[in-house]
């Protein structure tokens, strides 16, 4: 959290890539299974593990954001881009006392 105060703009954008790179490899190995018909990749049950845990966390968040907030998924993750692209503008504070991040 240290570094995240420290540094928003480019810590945010490390989780973005860290959270990214899974769905990138899972859409690799759907590429290999799908027009290669190869279903022996040694990365698919990792892969899988993997996404899985995120995915359900993306949906834990798209289910509170609509219940909590009465938000539809993409004012969700508007609101998110203009949280992470704000950031560099306003310290990071400002955001938490208001309870704007309260998604």
């Amino acid at each position: 959290m240290r570094k995240l105060f420290r540094n928003p703009k480019v810590e945010l954008e490390v989780m973005r890539e860290v959270i990214s790179d899974p769905f990138h490899r899972l859409y690799r190995q759907r590429n290999l299974i799908l027009h290669g018909g190869k279903l022996d990749s040694v990365a698919l049950t990792p892969g899988l593990r993997t996404v899985a845990k995120l995915a359900g966390a993306g949906m834990d968040r798209v289910t509170h954001g609509h219940y909590v907030q009465n938000l539809r998924p993409l004012e969700l993750v508007a609101k998110a881009n203009i949280v992470s692209t704000s950031v560099q503008l306003f310290p990071l504070y400002r955001f938490a006392e208001s309870g704007f991040f309260a998604v």
